[in-house]
């Protein structure tokens, strides 16, 4: 494991603040930014997958945030985001595979015209097991316009890989990840924690 720098323990720390009393399962914080993908009719779904911690804790899935932005202020429609089970080798090829989570839908015109962590609200009753691979999503049906969704594709420090669905087919990238944040809770155990491995 590589020592983080004073950016990414920075990024860390934003990413736990994020969260508030929720627990911070994994993340990919802004400050790995240095693009962006644009979620349209051409692609409408975006995925990124993560590790949940090695714990031995089930925590629930709350939140999901990416950093995105409402291009003009134009783009309408409805927007949400879902968690899929994993398939393919983390970190180079995984893809979604059957939906598990999904989140309250957003409209599209309540998303600012500039960057930043978007939140997405699941109901709190999906446990993940611990030490999986997930793919977390977000989606559009009937989008109008674009948004732009913020990535890193020089040199990537995630473990994870970001996908695209074009032309109806998944598509793995590894040279690329979405900054993005998971935030879940145990109900069970009450236990709070940050545990990342973004920038590792």
């Amino acid at each position: 494991m590589l020592a983080a720098t004073k950016e990414q323990a920075y990024t860390r720390w934003y990413d736990f603040m994020e969260c508030t009393s929720n627990t911070l399962l994994d993340s990919y914080g802004n400050l790995n930014v240095n693009d962006t993908d644009t979620l349209s009719t051409t692609i409408p779904k975006m995925g990124q997958s993560f590790i949940t911690p090695n714990d031995g804790i089930n925590y629930n899935l709350n939140s999901a945030r990416f950093y995105i932005y409402n291009v003009g202020g134009t783009a309408t429609g409805t927007v949400y985001a879902q968690l899929y089970s994993h398939s393919g080798t983390y970190g180079t090829s995984s893809l979604p595979n059957t939906v598990l989570s999904t989140s309250t839908v957003v409209d599209i015109s309540t998303i600012p015209d500039e960057s930043g962590f978007f939140t997405f609200t699941f109901d709190g009753n999906y446990s993940m097991s611990a030490n999986t691979n997930y793919v977390i999503t977000i989606i559009s049906d009937d989008i109008t316009g674009s948004l732009e969704v913020g990535d890193d594709t020089s040199a990537t420090t995630h473990g994870g890989n970001s996908a695209r669905f074009i032309t109806g087919v998944w598509t793995a990238d590894a040279l690329s990840d979405l900054a993005f944040i998971v935030c879940g809770s145990s109900p069970a155990t009450g236990r709070f924690l940050c545990i990342l491995s973004a920038g590792t």
